[in-house]
Formats: structure tokens, sequence, C-alpha cells
């Protein structure tokens, strides 16, 4: 038990010393003033004595005032002991920006907000910060927020994530199936919702590229809206290639599905017959790993 549980009483104690202060001056003043009336003036020496007593009394009650706001602050701000809201937030969306950072786009990460009734003992050390079954960073993301330091609390929040990058925004309307290049963007910089991987941010990305559909003039463009040049068809003859020991050994092949370069696709070996996944690597050669 602190000194504070005791207040009240040093408090009530107090102010019943001042009020009999108080009482006792101002009863001793009505006495002295009625001789007054009736015999020669209050002198001067009196008048002081009687102020002093004044003064005395206010400071003693200005004592114990401050003694008592200290004591109601002190015992508020142990009432106050809870987690702020803010930290948890706050929290969130730092791991969301260091966990999706880059070094040429900006991460803006945004919590929602929790209820203001929520009252959550203060935690004493850092909090902990996970995203939900630790799945990876994504344009919404559920965060939790965990207290494992002088109190026990876990908290679900969700963090949305915006990204200040450089984007491709088309001059002019396009037609679909066209082909484009830089003289026909300008590079911008925007805030895009997501992580800003979906968004194409440099002009070389265009090449060997089409329009899936046609779009207006200010679209800013996204790997979904454009298709790759197909420089492989399906059935197409091919030359497989694989490096053994240093050595790069060929081989006829069919292909069994279109590919575009660097696409993936499955070639049959027309010697073996043996189907293999090998990476377009131009018009008519794919190479296989060993």
């Amino acid at each position: 038990m602190t000194w504070s549980t005791h207040l009240p009483s040093i408090v009530t104690d107090g102010m019943r010393f001042a009020l009999y202060m108080a009482m006792h001056s101002n009863a001793e003043t009505l006495t002295l003033s009625r001789r007054r009336r009736l015999s020669a003036p209050v002198s001067l020496h009196e008048r002081a004595a009687t102020a002093v007593r004044l003064v005395f009394i206010a400071v003693v009650v200005l004592l114990i005032y401050s003694v008592f706001a200290s004591a109601r602050a002190e015992i508020s701000a142990e009432a106050r002991a809870i987690q702020s809201l803010e930290s948890i937030r706050a929290a969130a969306e730092r791991f969301v920006r260091e966990a999706a950072s880059t070094s040429t786009a900006k991460v803006i990460a945004t919590a929602g907000e929790l209820d203001s009734r929520l009252q959550l003992a203060v935690c004493s050390g850092d909090l902990d910060t996970a995203t939900l079954n630790n799945a990876p960073i994504a344009g919404r993301n559920t965060i939790s927020v965990r207290c494992r330091h002088g109190a026990e609390w876990n908290i679900y929040l969700p963090v949305s994530v915006e990204t200040e990058t450089d984007v491709l925004v088309l001059r002019e309307p396009a037609a679909r199936l066209a082909h484009i290049g830089a003289a026909d963007v300008d590079v911008q910089r925007r805030r895009v919702p997501g992580l800003g991987n979906l968004y194409l941010g440099k002009p070389t990305e265009l090449q060997r590229r089409y329009l899936k559909r046609s779009l207006p003039a200010g679209t800013v463009l996204t790997v979904d809206m454009m298709k790759r040049d197909m420089v492989i068809k399906r059935g197409q003859q091919v030359i497989l290639v694989a490096n053994v020991g240093g050595i790069d050994v060929r081989a006829p092949g069919t292909a069994l599905a279109d590919g575009g370069n660097a696409d993936r696709i499955r070639v049959q070996n027309a010697s073996s017959l043996k189907v293999v996944e090998g990476v377009v690597e131009s018009a008519n050669l794919v190479r296989v790993g060993m």
C-alpha cells in the first residue's frame, strides 16, 4: 500500500486544520473589531499580525491543494497504465513496411483502426509482429501484434499496402494487339495500390509484348494488360540445348506448348520421345537442365 492510499485522510485533516485556523482568525478579528468599535482604533501592529495569519492560512491551503493535485495525477497515471492503441498500429505498419521495402519504391502501410474501448496492459518490452499464418506480404494483410513481456495479449488487425513507384502511362490511345514502345509512354511516379509488382515501370519491359485489348490515353500499364509475343508455337520443331560437363549438347524436339522469351514450356525429344521442360531462349531454341 503506497502513501497515496492515505491521501483522503491526509487531505481531510489538513483542510480541517486550515478551516480551524480560518475560523479562529476570523473570530479573533471580529472580537478585536467589536472591541475597537467601543475603544481605540486597531493599531498598525495588530493589522499586520492579522494579515500574516491570513497569509499563513492561504499558504497552508495552497500546499494542501498542490499535494492533493499531485497525488491525483499520480493515481490517474497509474490507472492509465495501458498500452497505447496507436503504438500497436505503428508496430504493425512498421513490420509491413520493412518486409515489403524495395530499393526503387516507397511502401506505405496503413493499419485499420482499433476499438477505442480496448484496454490492454502496457507491454514492458518490444511488440512481436507477424503475418497471419506467416503469409507473404500482399496488398491486404492481417498482422498479429503480440506482447510477451510483462503482459500477455495478442491483437490481429488489417494492414493495407500502397506503393509509390515508377509506372508507364500511355500517351495516346492504343489498339488491341498493338505493340507499344518507349515513344508511346511516359514514366511517372505514382502511388498505386498493392506492392506495385503488377505495374510496368520501365520501357524495356514492353519488348516482345502486345496489348490484350484497346486502352485509352492515360492508362497506367499493368502486366495483365499485355501478353508476351509467342516466339515458339505448339507443334513447332525446336532445338533442345543442355549443358553437359561445360559442353552444349543439342538435340531436335517438338514444342508441346506456345511460349514467349523466358517462358517455360514442355518439349518432346525427337530421338528418345522423352518429354522435358525448358526455357525459351529464341524462336527455335529451348534450354533444358540436366
